[in-house]
């Protein structure tokens, strides 16, 4: 298979920080320099996958350049430390930028942000470790801010749709699983995802290439959790459950069903290292579709949800868990006994969400909706949220607890299915999209499905609390998408399937923040005409800002096994992240 490098016009500079004037006066002695290495992606939005719009080549483009390094300040406070705006003649390669602080408490944050006469180019990285007297070499790769990147892959590409994808310790990312075609029976004419590949590739942010990885998975999967587990040497990647196949009907509200025979049981392990997959040693207690996992203080991983919908078996409020150092002689470790360790309701589609790590570090998670709201309890709106806590001897046996969440606003909590929760900063989150049930059928996902909810401990009182506010002025309703914050205060909403069971198309990209001028106010964003529509992909979100979007498709008639027309990767970055 030809890697995207061969694909790719790969435009790379070398941008180094040394001393120089015209910088803004430091704050304190710095005696670190910086290399940067910049990659640059040159093709354009995926609109044509045969032929993707070309960018011009932003070291043609780019007249003037902003460099800014962030970090912690010898006084213990986070700001600046050094900035830089100079405007680049033709061919010029060279930024300097004074006096780059040694990383003591943390590492800093360097931010590069391009104007050129078409476009603007914005690259980050934070996590820029400054040694003293060295120079320090950094790679970064630039793209269109406020744009997309196309990586094409061509057709031999099947993670396309329900794939996971999930970023390695090292800022790689992992891309496994996937369905490839919808397929219609020849007796019924019933129709279903299938196809579920076993095929992995890596993608490297810092080379632009797209590698297939050394082995495939034992059996293909898709629509299963994956979560990175660091360690010695590069840690390894666990992958849960999933589906061999999902029974479509496109005459219903929301197409999918899932036949609970053709949920997976089984989970596998990913060294990163080699570049290898285990078949894991035992099975889950449950088959399990659409799971939520998260990882744990303690290097456990928590495994929630994953049955039928809108009421699962009810046994799907059990939480099981994952150990990657269960037995000293286990490379690939196993499942604890968790014998009672259950969530306070059934979930399906819910959300996982990180809160915070409390006392003796641990990990306090929300988890949200993928449950029926009940006629009969409507005098509790409580019960659609929980709050795992984990136990401080997991290991040991002792199961984490769950807590009620004492919710409370002027509207009621929106009961929602397979909707995203954003983390933002300050325990604060967001929830988009979603479907709801009248408890026999998925309902189509409603527009202004938006809420904001701030999550709070009293101690004192041993209460969760979580304040829910509409944010009205989203728009179409939409499941299955993106929803992404590179800084913990913008807020993206990408793509996604509407109404009709397609890819929205019309006003498929909106803003949010909570804290900006005129907070509670969703934006339309200008990065929409680039954005080739799509629902049902994998995405991760760099903490630079910029996120991948894996696969996806425009209409599930268009999941064509020998030719689907979403079987590529875009690069995204916000037009929402502030400027440096």
């Amino acid at each position: 298979m030809p890697t995207p490098i061969q694909h790719l016009a790969l435009a790379c500079v070398a941008l180094a920080l040394l001393a120089g004037p015209g910088c803004d006066a430091p704050e304190e002695s710095a005696p670190g320099d910086l290399d940067l290495k910049v990659l640059a992606l040159t093709g354009g939005s995926c609109q044509d996958t045969d032929n993707p719009t070309p960018n011009v080549d932003p070291f043609a483009d780019i007249s003037k350049v902003t460099v800014k390094v962030s970090g912690t300040r010898s006084d213990g406070s986070y700001g600046s430390l050094a900035r830089e705006t100079q405007a680049l003649s033709a061919g010029q390669t060279t930024v300097v930028v004074h006096d780059i602080p040694e990383t003591q408490a943390g590492p800093h944050r360097l931010e590069l942000f391009a104007e050129g006469s078409t476009k603007s180019w914005y690259a980050s990285d934070p996590a820029v470790v400054v040694e003293r007297n060295t120079t320090n070499d950094v790679n970064l790769l630039l793209s269109p801010y406020g744009g997309f990147s196309c990586i094409p892959t061509g057709t031999n590409f099947p993670n396309v749709v329900f794939p996971a994808v999930t970023e390695l310790g090292d800022g790689r990312v992992l891309i496994t699983g996937g369905f490839t075609g919808l397929v219609t029976e020849d007796v019924t004419g019933d129709q279903k995802l299938s196809g579920a590949t076993d095929r992995a590739f890596i993608w490297n942010p810092t080379k632009g290439t797209l590698e297939e990885t050394q082995s495939a998975m034992p059996e293909g999967r898709a629509a299963h959790a994956a979560v990175f587990i660091p360690g010695s040497g590069f840690g390894k990647v666990l992958l849960i459950g999933g589906a061999d196949s999902l029974d479509v009907d496109t005459a219903q509200d929301f197409p999918f069903e899932l036949d609970l025979a053709k949920a997976r049981q089984d989970y596998t392990i990913f060294d990163v290292a080699t570049e290898t997959f285990t078949e894991g040693k035992g099975l889950l207690d449950l088959k399990r579709a659409f799971p939520r996992a998260h990882l744990m203080a303690d290097n456990t991983v928590v495994i929630t949800g994953g049955g039928e919908w809108p009421i699962p078996d009810s046994a799907y409020e059990l939480v099981e868990v994952f150990d990657i150092a269960r037995e000293e002689t286990e490379t690939n470790g196993g499942l604890l006994s968790t014998f009672g360790f259950a969530d306070n309701w059934l979930r399906s589609g819910h959300s996982l969400t990180f809160i915070r790590n409390i006392d003796q570090g641990l990990t306090t998670l929300l988890v949200y909706g993928g449950m029926y709201d009940d006629p009969s309890a409507s005098s509790d709106p409580n019960r659609v949220a929980s709050v795992m806590v984990q136990s401080n001897n997991q290991k040991g046996g002792d199961n984490g607890v769950f807590a009620n969440v004492e919710i409370y606003g002027q509207e009621w909590p929106p009961y929602t299915y397979f909707h995203e929760m954003t983390r933002l900063s300050d325990d604060r989150m967001v929830l988009t999209g979603g479907v709801r049930t009248d408890g026999n059928k998925m309902k189509a996902p409603q527009d202004d499905e938006a809420w904001l909810m701030v999550y709070d401990y009293d101690s004192s009182e041993g209460k969760h609390r979580l304040l829910v506010t509409k944010v009205p002025g989203m728009g179409a309703g939409r499941t299955f998408h993106t929803a992404l914050s590179g800084d913990g205060e913008h807020l993206a909403v990408v793509g996604g399937m509407g109404a009709s069971n397609i890819a929205i198309s019309d006003d498929p990209i909106r803003f949010f923040s909570p804290t900006d001028t005129k907070s509670g106010e969703w934006a339309t964003a200008p990065d929409s005409a680039g954005f080739a529509p799509r629902a049902w992909q994998g995405a991760v979100t760099h903490p630079s800002g910029a996120t991948l979007f894996v696969g996806g498709e425009s209409t599930l008639s268009d999941l064509d096994v020998s030719n689907p027309t979403r079987a590529f990767l875009e690069l995204y970055t916000p037009s929402n992240i502030p400027k440096p």
